[in-house]
């Protein structure tokens, strides 16, 4: 019983980030933290009926193990009071932590403690709480922008900055920013851009390399050890089918000509897990900053027949579907085939009919068919504008309701996942305690565990964004229907009008309908509304 009359049992929860490590302060420690909590849980009367710890997580975003076990625990009746040294240790995002402090705590009757900043619920809604939530989040932001600053002077003096060296080379010993050639990969490299610098494009190489049963990347870095790259290998399911897009990055990263860019790509802001394209003027390059494996003649040839290649494309009015037509089956691009002006299926081209159909496709139909259905949806508009809103609306509301309850399932098998890797690790760990695993073995199954958790506490992340930014179903109608009234009287199709109109356009098999007639689906998904019924 506590002074309140009320029996509580309450989750202890710490964390420290990695930033807070590195500032080595003792009275954040996790073991600091957890005394502290525990005396003071002893002391009010209140009952332990966990602790939770997330060791080397940043306060930012929400949904780490530890944490979200502790609320489960709670919503769960488990639990009926959260206890933390402060603010800053529950979170260091302002409106989500106030959200915490005012939609889940203070209405499900959750008590909150923030000892070090004399919060406590039990008192009711505390009108600083927002202040100090505020303030909280001004130490990642700092955090950001040193690192970021860190980041550009470490690039303008040339160091390798990627988390994994590019194929071909390895990092440095000594030195993880210097690059230094990988003796065994090498010679692909070079190989390739020979057979580029001939003038041979970007999927005739990869089938030569699979051909010559040269491992993948992927299949590569596997073989030594890393299992990072999984996921590639169990998409194309081959140690040795190389995809053009690859060897495509490849013949342009000059990286293969002893230069080192850094900056092509950064977080949308430190609130976000996004990750944006930076503009190429805006790379941080630095010549000869360690050994090339191309010659600068080879690799100015192959730059020449790739521009040539480009041109040639420009030229082709019928690429205005160029990266917009996908396969309804396997969900890969279609292939465009010049000579013959249609397009079919890149994973059937590649692998062949055991692993999809040619979903073939000419130009002319193709072309027919998304003016077509775009000349309907201005009609519809035209007959009544707020009809065709409503209409709008329906179908985000549908498919929000559908792709919702999809990446809500699919969130909750990937957080079971995450659970049980933290009841496997944890047991791993006492074995390796009572002798039962070396501790070799330990490190190795320890590693395994940490990196496959890692993966899908990003997936688990990206889920949650996707579910939270589905929820503008009201504006996405608007926009659709801003952007339809810009094209009423449309009789022909342009790159513009595809790239602004549509996101998508998925091809299916032809096959014969009911009426003995052969016939092929074609989805068009549109921009701010997908599939319009």
């Amino acid at each position: 019983m506590t002074e309140t009359g009320k029996c509580y049992t309450a989750g202890l929860y710490c964390r420290l980030s990695k930033e807070d490590r590195l500032v080595d302060i003792e009275s954040i420690s996790i073991d600091t933290q957890k005394k502290k909590l525990t005396d003071f849980a002893r002391e009010k009367g209140i009952g332990i009926g966990g602790l939770y710890i997330d060791d080397g997580l940043t306060g930012v975003f929400f949904d780490r193990p530890e944490f979200e076990r502790m609320m489960n625990d709670a919503y769960n009746g488990k639990l009926n009071c959260v206890i933390v040294k402060d603010l800053s240790r529950l979170g260091r995002h302002d409106s989500e932590s106030t959200r915490y402090y005012e939609e889940v705590f203070l209405q499900n009757g959750i008590r909150l403690i923030a000892i070090d900043d004399n919060v406590d619920t039990i008192r009711g809604y505390e009108k600083y709480v927002p202040f100090i939530n505020t303030i909280n989040a001004m130490y990642p932001r700092d955090i950001s922008d040193k690192t970021r600053s860190a980041y550009r002077t470490k690039a303008q003096h040339g160091e390798f900055l990627g988390s994994k060296a590019p194929y071909g080379y390895l990092k440095g010993p000594d030195d993880k920013h210097k690059l230094i050639v990988d003796e065994e990969t090498a010679p692909v490299v070079r190989h390739m851009f020979e057979l580029a610098a001939q003038g041979w494009g970007r999927k005739r190489i990869a089938k030569i390399l699979y051909e010559e049963k040269i491992l993948t990347p992927a299949a590569y870095a596997k073989s030594k050890g890393t299992s990072r790259y999984d996921v590639f290998l169990q998409v194309y399911d081959n140690d040795y089918l190389w995809s053009d897009v690859t060897v495509g990055e490849m013949l342009v990263n000059e990286v293969y000509i002893g230069h080192c860019v850094n900056g092509k790509t950064r977080k949308l802001s430190f609130k976000s897990r996004k990750i944006v394209d930076v503009p190429p003027e805006e790379w941080v390059r630095v010549e000869n900053t360690h050994e090339p494996i191309v010659s600068q003649e080879v690799w100015d040839e192959v730059q020449r027949h790739l521009k040539l290649r480009k041109r040639e494309t420009k030229e082709k009015t019928y690429q205005i579907f160029g990266g917009l037509v996908k396969c309804a089956d396997c969900k890969r691009a279609l292939s465009f085939t010049s000579s013959k002006t249609s397009y079919n299926c890149r994973t059937y081209r590649e692998k062949g009919k055991a692993f999809c159909t040619a979903h073939y496709i000419s130009y002319e139909a193709l072309y027919a068919a998304v003016l077509s259905d775009i000349q309907l949806q201005t009609e519809r508009l035209k007959s009544s504008e707020d009809e065709f809103y409503k209409a709008a609306l329906k179908c985000n509301e549908t498919h929000m309701k559908k792709d919702t309850r999809k990446w809500q399932d699919q969130l909750k098998r990937v957080s079971k996942r995450i659970d049980e890797l933290d009841f496997i690790i944890k047991k791993t760990y006492e074995n390796n305690i009572l002798g039962k695993i070396s501790d070799e073995r330990f490190a190795i199954l320890n590693a395994d565990y940490e990196r496959e958790q890692a993966e899908l506490k990003k997936q688990a992340g990206d889920l949650k964004n996707s579910i939270e930014q589905y929820k503008t179903i009201e504006s996405d109608a608007k926009n659709f229907t801003a952007l339809v009234c810009k094209y009423v009287g449309i009789e022909e199709l342009t790159i513009e009008i595809l790239n602004e109109l549509v996101d998508h356009i998925e091809v299916g098999e032809k096959y014969v309908d009911e009426n003995g007639e052969k016939t092929q689906d074609i989805i068009i998904f549109y921009a701010f509304c997908g599939a319009v019924a």
